[in-house]
């Protein structure tokens, strides 16, 4: 995620956990990482289209790099619980908490955070990589 490039990835409702994080290997033997986390409700309805599927519903999680045509930035969005529409077709207020944890220090502990928050197995750059 460099601001160089432009598109944006969505990810289905019922194949995330709602937990998108974002690491950045550092010089020294050093990482940060940024977790996102908020409510993914497989069943409701996720409106938000890409520009180029109209039609397509269902992402509850996007990736969004800018080309710098709106200032060169990259983002990860989660809009939370859809509006849910009522029986009557109207739609009931939702309440969401969303969580932002942020990390810095020594690569093999900030590894094993990516393990415990985002249940992956990072892949961190090698030495030649960093910034």
């Amino acid at each position: 995620m460099t601001g160089a490039d432009r598109f944006k990835l969505g990810f289905a409702a019922p194949h995330v956990t709602g937990r998108l994080g974002y690491l950045r290997a550092l010089p020294d033997n050093m990482s940060t990482l940024l977790v996102r986390s908020s409510p993914v409700h497989p069943g409701l309805d996720y409106a938000e289209e890409p520009d180029d599927r109209p039609g397509h519903r269902g992402d509850a999680l996007h990736i969004y790099d800018d080309d710098g045509g709106l200032g060169g930035f990259a983002e990860m969005e989660a809009p939370g619980t859809p509006a849910d529409l009522g029986f009557d077709g109207s739609r009931r207020p939702t309440t969401d908490r969303f969580t932002t944890w942020w990390f810095r220090g020594p690569t093999a502990n900030i590894a094993e955070i990516v393990r415990q928050l985002v249940h992956m197995e990072p892949s961190l750059l090698d030495e030649g990589d960093r910034r």
